[in-house]
């Protein structure tokens, strides 16, 4: 049996619920997409630890003037 037979087989099973796999899907592509976001919004912060700029950290609490 092919990997494409084995799949199309298994899809047969799924097709009385397909809502509920319709469903998961869009479920999986939002966290991924969720996923992909939050990396979008860590990736300034880090880069700003990696390289500070001590003019945009003056107004950091706990630095002492």
């Amino acid at each position: 049996m092919t990997g494409l037979r084995l799949y199309r087989r298994l899809l047969d099973y799924v097709r009385p619920y397909w809502w509920a796999f319709a469903l998961a899907v869009v479920g999986m592509v939002m966290v991924a997409a969720g996923d992909l976001i939050m990396a979008m919004l860590v990736i300034p912060i880090v880069n700003h630890f990696q390289k500070p700029d001590p003019a945009s950290t003056r107004w950091c609490i706990l630095k002492k003037s």
